[in-house]
């Protein structure tokens, strides 16, 4: 099983992501963690290193090996960030979820 995780800007927009997913049958299920606060650096428009600080809203998303590509693509796509985040690990879980996120996609 894979497990994404990919920051958003707004709910709306991870929800909006998440239930497209969803009807493409590209992830099982998707979870939504809103309220985190991000730091990173970001160039500014004079292309100087700036520290940004965000209030971001972080998605889950459960698939199968064989969506992964498929995935990280359509969420690539669809997300509004110019470089988005999108991150997946390979997981081990119990055998009976394993079978319904296979079921699922």
């Amino acid at each position: 099983m894979i497990l994404f995780y990919v920051p958003f800007p707004t709910l709306d927009e991870a929800q909006r992501v998440a239930r497209m997913v969803l009807e493409n049958k590209l992830a099982a299920c998707v979870n939504i963690l809103p309220t985190r606060h991000s730091l990173f650096v970001w160039p500014d428009p004079q292309g100087n290193q700036k520290l940004c600080e965000c209030v971001e809203t972080i998605a889950l998303f459960k698939t199968s090996n064989a969506q992964k590509q498929y995935l990280m693509k359509f969420i690539e796509e669809n997300h509004s960030y110019e470089c988005p985040a999108i991150l997946s690990f390979e997981c081990q879980t119990n055998k009976s979820f394993e079978t319904w996120v296979l079921g699922q996609v």
